[in-house]
Protein backbone atom coordinates (compact mmCIF):
# COMPACT_ATOMS: atom_id res chain seq x y z
CA UNK A 1 0.00 0.00 0.00
CA UNK A 2 1.42 3.09 -1.07
CA UNK A 3 2.80 5.54 2.21
CA UNK A 4 0.78 8.40 1.16
CA UNK A 5 -2.31 6.27 1.73
CA UNK A 6 -1.40 6.92 5.97
CA UNK A 7 -1.88 10.48 5.71
CA UNK A 8 -4.07 12.56 7.45
CA UNK A 9 -7.32 12.59 4.57
CA UNK A 10 -7.56 16.38 2.92
CA UNK A 11 -10.98 16.45 4.12
CA UNK A 12 -12.33 15.90 6.78
CA UNK A 13 -15.29 12.85 6.72
CA UNK A 14 -17.27 13.68 9.75
CA UNK A 15 -19.33 15.67 8.06
CA UNK A 16 -20.36 12.31 6.06
CA UNK A 17 -20.32 10.17 9.47
CA UNK A 18 -22.73 12.51 10.65
CA UNK A 19 -25.28 11.84 7.99
CA UNK A 20 -24.29 8.07 7.85
CA UNK A 21 -25.28 8.02 11.73
CA UNK A 22 -28.53 10.09 11.58
CA UNK A 23 -29.77 7.63 8.80
CA UNK A 24 -28.47 4.25 10.62
CA UNK A 25 -30.42 5.37 13.79
CA UNK A 26 -33.22 6.59 12.20
CA UNK A 27 -34.06 3.73 10.19
CA UNK A 28 -32.91 1.10 13.46
CA UNK A 29 -35.83 3.27 15.73
CA UNK A 30 -38.58 3.40 12.39
CA UNK A 31 -38.21 -0.72 12.59
CA UNK A 32 -38.29 -0.97 16.35
CA UNK A 33 -41.40 1.02 16.33
CA UNK A 34 -42.88 -0.84 13.38
CA UNK A 35 -41.85 -4.13 15.47
CA UNK A 36 -43.43 -2.93 18.91
CA UNK A 37 -46.75 -2.21 16.85
CA UNK A 38 -46.81 -5.14 15.24
CA UNK A 39 -46.27 -7.17 18.68
CA UNK A 40 -49.52 -5.10 20.10
CA UNK A 41 -47.20 -3.59 22.64
CA UNK A 42 -48.54 -0.50 23.24
CA UNK A 43 -52.24 -1.38 23.62
CA UNK A 44 -50.61 -4.46 25.92
CA UNK A 45 -48.83 -1.48 28.17
CA UNK A 46 -52.16 0.23 28.76
CA UNK A 47 -51.32 -1.51 32.06
CA UNK A 48 -47.59 -1.66 33.47
CA UNK A 49 -45.88 -4.98 32.67
CA UNK A 50 -42.30 -6.21 33.24
CA UNK A 51 -40.75 -7.83 30.23
CA UNK A 52 -40.83 -10.93 30.98
CA UNK A 53 -44.42 -11.08 31.45
CA UNK A 54 -44.85 -8.74 28.90
CA UNK A 55 -43.04 -11.23 26.56
CA UNK A 56 -44.90 -14.09 28.15
CA UNK A 57 -48.23 -12.55 27.16
CA UNK A 58 -47.13 -11.77 23.53
CA UNK A 59 -44.73 -14.49 22.52
CA UNK A 60 -41.74 -12.61 22.31
CA UNK A 61 -38.46 -13.88 23.34
CA UNK A 62 -37.93 -11.87 26.79
CA UNK A 63 -34.27 -10.82 26.55
CA UNK A 64 -34.93 -8.42 22.85
CA UNK A 65 -38.46 -7.97 24.27
CA UNK A 66 -36.53 -6.24 27.73
CA UNK A 67 -34.06 -4.11 25.59
CA UNK A 68 -36.65 -3.01 22.76
CA UNK A 69 -38.84 -1.70 25.70
CA UNK A 70 -35.67 0.26 27.04
CA UNK A 71 -35.23 1.71 23.63
CA UNK A 72 -38.75 2.65 23.20
CA UNK A 73 -38.14 4.33 26.60
CA UNK A 74 -35.61 6.29 25.36
CA UNK A 75 -37.77 7.12 22.12
CA UNK A 76 -40.40 8.97 25.04
CA UNK A 77 -42.91 6.20 24.36
CA UNK A 78 -42.35 3.71 27.11
CA UNK A 79 -41.95 4.59 30.76
CA UNK A 80 -40.58 2.21 33.53
CA UNK A 81 -42.56 2.35 36.59
CA UNK A 82 -42.01 0.18 39.66
CA UNK A 83 -44.70 -2.69 38.49
CA UNK A 84 -42.33 -2.61 34.91
CA UNK A 85 -42.92 -1.05 31.09
CA UNK A 86 -46.09 1.41 30.46
CA UNK A 87 -47.17 3.33 28.00
CA UNK A 88 -46.65 6.98 27.82
CA UNK A 89 -49.27 9.37 26.99
CA UNK A 90 -48.20 9.86 23.37
CA UNK A 91 -48.04 6.23 22.73
CA UNK A 92 -51.30 6.12 23.81
CA UNK A 93 -52.75 9.00 21.81
CA UNK A 94 -51.10 7.72 18.61
CA UNK A 95 -49.81 4.20 18.60
CA UNK A 96 -52.66 2.18 19.87
CA UNK A 97 -54.90 0.92 17.51
CA UNK A 98 -57.99 1.60 19.39
CA UNK A 99 -57.26 5.45 19.36
CA UNK A 100 -59.12 7.87 16.71
CA UNK A 101 -55.82 9.17 15.99
CA UNK A 102 -53.99 6.05 15.44
CA UNK A 103 -50.81 6.72 13.07
CA UNK A 104 -50.05 3.19 12.02
CA UNK A 105 -51.58 4.04 9.03
CA UNK A 106 -49.12 6.50 8.62
CA UNK A 107 -45.93 4.24 9.30
CA UNK A 108 -47.29 1.73 6.41
CA UNK A 109 -46.87 4.54 3.89
CA UNK A 110 -43.29 5.17 4.91
CA UNK A 111 -42.29 1.80 4.87
CA UNK A 112 -43.76 1.76 1.28
CA UNK A 113 -41.90 4.87 0.53
CA UNK A 114 -38.99 3.37 1.89
CA UNK A 115 -39.44 0.32 -0.74
CA UNK A 116 -39.67 2.66 -3.54
CA UNK A 117 -36.39 4.59 -3.06
CA UNK A 118 -34.81 0.91 -2.25
CA UNK A 119 -35.36 0.55 -6.33
CA UNK A 120 -33.35 3.99 -7.19
CA UNK A 121 -30.37 2.04 -8.79
CA UNK A 122 -32.92 0.36 -10.58
CA UNK A 123 -35.09 3.30 -11.47
CA UNK A 124 -31.80 5.71 -11.99
CA UNK A 125 -31.60 3.12 -15.29
CA UNK A 126 -34.91 2.94 -15.81
CA UNK A 127 -37.00 5.81 -15.24
CA UNK A 128 -39.42 6.52 -12.88
CA UNK A 129 -42.11 3.82 -11.88
CA UNK A 130 -45.99 4.17 -13.45
CA UNK A 131 -48.26 4.92 -10.75
CA UNK A 132 -50.93 3.33 -12.93
CA UNK A 133 -49.59 -0.05 -13.29
CA UNK A 134 -47.85 -0.73 -10.16
CA UNK A 135 -49.79 0.78 -7.65
CA UNK A 136 -46.61 1.72 -5.53
CA UNK A 137 -49.04 2.88 -2.42
CA UNK A 138 -51.29 0.51 -2.68
CA UNK A 139 -54.12 2.36 -1.75
CA UNK A 140 -52.84 3.54 1.30
CA UNK A 141 -51.78 6.96 1.08
CA UNK A 142 -55.16 8.76 0.99
CA UNK A 143 -55.49 7.52 4.54
CA UNK A 144 -52.32 8.05 5.66
CA UNK A 145 -52.34 11.86 4.75
CA UNK A 146 -55.91 12.15 6.84
CA UNK A 147 -53.97 10.45 9.25
CA UNK A 148 -51.11 12.94 9.19
CA UNK A 149 -53.61 15.51 8.78
CA UNK A 150 -55.59 14.73 12.10
CA UNK A 151 -52.43 16.02 14.20
CA UNK A 152 -53.25 19.40 13.67
CA UNK A 153 -53.68 20.54 10.09
CA UNK A 154 -57.40 19.35 9.30
CA UNK A 155 -58.44 21.32 12.76
CA UNK A 156 -56.42 24.31 12.23
CA UNK A 157 -57.64 24.57 8.48
CA UNK A 158 -61.19 24.39 9.73
CA UNK A 159 -61.14 26.87 12.31
CA UNK A 160 -59.49 29.27 9.74
CA UNK A 161 -62.31 28.74 7.29
CA UNK A 162 -64.71 29.03 10.06
CA UNK A 163 -63.93 32.30 11.17
CA UNK A 164 -64.12 33.98 7.46
CA UNK A 165 -67.52 36.24 6.87
CA UNK A 166 -69.99 34.06 5.48
CA UNK A 167 -69.66 30.46 6.36
CA UNK A 168 -71.97 29.91 8.95
CA UNK A 169 -74.35 31.11 6.46
CA UNK A 170 -73.08 28.60 4.09
CA UNK A 171 -75.23 25.63 2.73
CA UNK A 172 -73.22 23.83 0.31
CA UNK A 173 -69.94 22.91 -0.01
CA UNK A 174 -67.42 21.39 -2.41
CA UNK A 175 -64.32 19.47 -1.14
CA UNK A 176 -62.61 19.16 -4.88
CA UNK A 177 -60.31 15.95 -4.49
CA UNK A 178 -61.12 15.82 -0.74
CA UNK A 179 -60.34 11.73 -0.94
CA UNK A 180 -60.72 11.12 2.67
CA UNK A 181 -63.65 13.68 3.87
CA UNK A 182 -61.65 14.77 7.04
CA UNK A 183 -61.48 18.23 5.94
CA UNK A 184 -65.21 18.32 4.51
CA UNK A 185 -66.64 16.61 7.92
CA UNK A 186 -64.08 19.37 10.17
CA UNK A 187 -65.94 22.38 8.70
CA UNK A 188 -69.58 20.62 8.72
CA UNK A 189 -69.18 19.88 12.22
CA UNK A 190 -68.41 23.70 12.78
CA UNK A 191 -71.48 24.77 10.51
CA UNK A 192 -74.57 22.62 11.24
CA UNK A 193 -76.49 23.49 8.59
CA UNK A 194 -74.09 23.02 6.00
CA UNK A 195 -74.28 19.98 3.86
CA UNK A 196 -70.76 18.77 1.42
CA UNK A 197 -70.12 17.08 -1.89
CA UNK A 198 -66.66 15.70 -1.68
CA UNK A 199 -65.44 14.60 -5.14
CA UNK A 200 -62.59 12.52 -5.82
CA UNK A 201 -61.42 9.46 -8.29
CA UNK A 202 -63.39 6.13 -7.48
CA UNK A 203 -60.64 4.68 -6.18
CA UNK A 204 -61.04 6.76 -2.92
CA UNK A 205 -64.52 6.18 -2.29
CA UNK A 206 -63.42 2.92 0.19
CA UNK A 207 -60.56 5.63 1.95
CA UNK A 208 -63.88 8.01 2.21
CA UNK A 209 -66.29 5.16 3.34
CA UNK A 210 -63.90 3.91 5.61
CA UNK A 211 -63.38 7.34 7.49
CA UNK A 212 -67.19 7.59 7.25
CA UNK A 213 -68.14 4.85 9.30
CA UNK A 214 -64.94 5.89 11.59
CA UNK A 215 -65.58 8.83 12.23
CA UNK A 216 -69.88 9.47 11.95
CA UNK A 217 -70.00 11.72 8.62
CA UNK A 218 -73.54 13.56 8.37
CA UNK A 219 -74.93 15.78 5.69
CA UNK A 220 -72.38 14.83 3.27
CA UNK A 221 -71.87 12.52 0.36
CA UNK A 222 -68.99 11.12 -1.77
CA UNK A 223 -69.02 12.24 -5.83
CA UNK A 224 -66.74 9.65 -7.96
CA UNK A 225 -65.52 11.40 -10.88
CA UNK A 226 -62.61 13.56 -12.57
CA UNK A 227 -62.73 16.95 -11.90
CA UNK A 228 -60.73 17.55 -14.86
CA UNK A 229 -63.17 16.37 -17.06
CA UNK A 230 -66.83 16.19 -14.38
CA UNK A 231 -69.56 18.84 -14.16
CA UNK A 232 -69.16 19.47 -10.15
CA UNK A 233 -72.89 21.67 -10.74
CA UNK A 234 -73.29 25.43 -9.42
CA UNK A 235 -73.97 27.48 -6.60
CA UNK A 236 -71.96 26.16 -3.94
CA UNK A 237 -71.31 28.42 -1.05
CA UNK A 238 -68.06 27.18 -0.02
CA UNK A 239 -65.28 25.30 -2.35
CA UNK A 240 -62.07 23.24 -0.78
CA UNK A 241 -59.24 23.18 -3.40
CA UNK A 242 -56.22 21.39 -1.48
CA UNK A 243 -52.57 19.76 -2.85
CA UNK A 244 -54.13 19.01 -5.95
CA UNK A 245 -52.21 18.79 -9.37
CA UNK A 246 -54.82 21.65 -10.85
CA UNK A 247 -54.91 23.77 -8.39
CA UNK A 248 -52.61 26.42 -10.09
CA UNK A 249 -54.25 25.78 -13.09
CA UNK A 250 -55.73 29.12 -14.77
CA UNK A 251 -58.70 26.75 -16.58
CA UNK A 252 -59.72 24.82 -13.03
CA UNK A 253 -59.74 28.32 -10.92
CA UNK A 254 -62.36 29.70 -13.45
CA UNK A 255 -64.72 27.05 -13.45
CA UNK A 256 -64.19 26.90 -9.55
CA UNK A 257 -65.35 30.21 -9.88
CA UNK A 258 -68.47 29.64 -12.04
CA UNK A 259 -69.34 27.01 -9.66
CA UNK A 260 -69.71 29.30 -7.15
CA UNK A 261 -72.73 31.42 -6.08
CA UNK A 262 -72.54 34.90 -5.45
CA UNK A 263 -70.44 35.98 -2.53
CA UNK A 264 -69.24 32.26 -2.14
CA UNK A 265 -66.41 31.40 -0.36
CA UNK A 266 -63.23 29.36 -2.16
CA UNK A 267 -60.45 28.21 -0.05
CA UNK A 268 -57.26 26.86 -1.38
CA UNK A 269 -54.75 25.26 -0.02
CA UNK A 270 -51.24 24.68 -2.14
CA UNK A 271 -47.40 24.92 -2.32
CA UNK A 272 -46.54 28.02 -4.69
CA UNK A 273 -43.42 28.63 -6.86
CA UNK A 274 -41.85 31.97 -7.53
CA UNK A 275 -41.09 31.72 -11.71
CA UNK A 276 -37.73 31.97 -11.29
CA UNK A 277 -37.79 29.53 -7.85
CA UNK A 278 -35.80 26.57 -7.94
CA UNK A 279 -35.71 23.59 -5.27
CA UNK A 280 -37.07 23.70 -2.55
CA UNK A 281 -35.85 20.44 -0.97
CA UNK A 282 -33.55 18.53 -3.59
CA UNK A 283 -34.68 15.12 -1.47
CA UNK A 284 -38.33 15.86 -2.36
CA UNK A 285 -37.60 16.61 -5.49
CA UNK A 286 -36.09 13.04 -5.97
CA UNK A 287 -38.81 11.29 -4.19
CA UNK A 288 -41.03 13.04 -6.58
CA UNK A 289 -39.46 12.15 -9.52
CA UNK A 290 -39.73 8.21 -8.35
CA UNK A 291 -42.96 8.13 -9.79
CA UNK A 292 -45.40 9.19 -12.99
CA UNK A 293 -49.23 9.31 -13.39
CA UNK A 294 -50.98 9.10 -16.42
CA UNK A 295 -51.96 12.57 -17.73
CA UNK A 296 -50.12 14.35 -15.01
CA UNK A 297 -46.67 16.11 -16.24
CA UNK A 298 -44.72 17.25 -13.23
CA UNK A 299 -42.06 19.41 -13.15
CA UNK A 300 -38.61 18.70 -11.96
CA UNK A 301 -39.78 19.92 -8.19
CA UNK A 302 -42.31 18.87 -5.97
CA UNK A 303 -45.80 19.71 -6.18
CA UNK A 304 -45.08 21.80 -9.43
CA UNK A 305 -46.72 20.85 -12.40
CA UNK A 306 -47.07 22.14 -16.11
CA UNK A 307 -49.16 24.88 -17.06
CA UNK A 308 -49.66 26.30 -13.82
CA UNK A 309 -49.59 29.62 -12.77
CA UNK A 310 -46.76 31.30 -10.77
CA UNK A 311 -47.25 32.89 -7.41
CA UNK A 312 -47.01 36.12 -9.88
CA UNK A 313 -50.08 35.56 -11.34
CA UNK A 314 -51.73 33.49 -8.94
CA UNK A 315 -52.09 36.00 -6.66
CA UNK A 316 -53.68 38.69 -9.20
CA UNK A 317 -55.95 36.71 -10.70
CA UNK A 318 -57.18 35.25 -7.32
CA UNK A 319 -57.47 39.30 -6.32
CA UNK A 320 -59.59 40.34 -9.62
CA UNK A 321 -61.88 37.63 -8.50
CA UNK A 322 -62.32 37.31 -4.64
CA UNK A 323 -62.43 39.69 -1.85
CA UNK A 324 -59.17 38.68 0.28
CA UNK A 325 -60.86 37.06 3.68
CA UNK A 326 -57.17 35.80 4.85
CA UNK A 327 -53.84 34.11 4.18
CA UNK A 328 -52.26 31.73 5.97
CA UNK A 329 -48.50 30.15 6.10
CA UNK A 330 -47.82 26.38 6.41
CA UNK A 331 -46.30 27.66 10.11
CA UNK A 332 -50.14 28.61 11.05
CA UNK A 333 -51.94 25.30 9.99
CA UNK A 334 -49.14 22.35 8.87
CA UNK A 335 -49.13 19.24 10.52
CA UNK A 336 -45.31 18.83 11.13
CA UNK A 337 -43.24 17.43 8.23
CA UNK A 338 -41.79 13.54 7.54
CA UNK A 339 -39.28 14.42 5.14
CA UNK A 340 -41.00 12.43 2.15
CA UNK A 341 -44.07 13.30 -0.28
CA UNK A 342 -46.78 14.59 1.17
CA UNK A 343 -45.39 17.13 3.23
CA UNK A 344 -46.79 20.66 3.14
CA UNK A 345 -43.49 22.85 2.59
CA UNK A 346 -44.19 26.13 2.93
CA UNK A 347 -47.76 25.86 1.71
CA UNK A 348 -50.42 28.49 2.18
CA UNK A 349 -54.08 29.07 2.78
CA UNK A 350 -55.72 31.70 0.91
CA UNK A 351 -59.32 32.56 1.79
CA UNK A 352 -61.68 34.76 -0.62
CA UNK A 353 -65.10 35.89 -1.28
CA UNK A 354 -66.57 35.72 -4.89
CA UNK A 355 -66.34 39.23 -6.21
Amino acid sequence: MPASTLLPPAVDGARLYDQLRAASEGIKRFHALRAALGAGLFEHLERPAAAPALAAARGLDPVLTEALCALLGEMGLLRREAEGWRRTELAALYLDPRSSLFQGEVLRCMEEGFDLWRRLPELLRQGPVDMAREQVFKGNFIDALGREGLLREVHACAEAIAAAPGFDTARLALDLGGGHGLYAWALCERNPGLHAVVLDTPGTQPVFESFADEFGYQRMQFRPGNLFRDDWGRGYDLIFFSYNPGGKQRSILERIHQALAPGGLFVTKHAYYNAAEGSKSPLLDLEWLLTRFPGIDKQPNVYRFANEMPREEFLPFFLERYELLAHLDARQFASPDLGKFGDRLDSQIIIGRKR
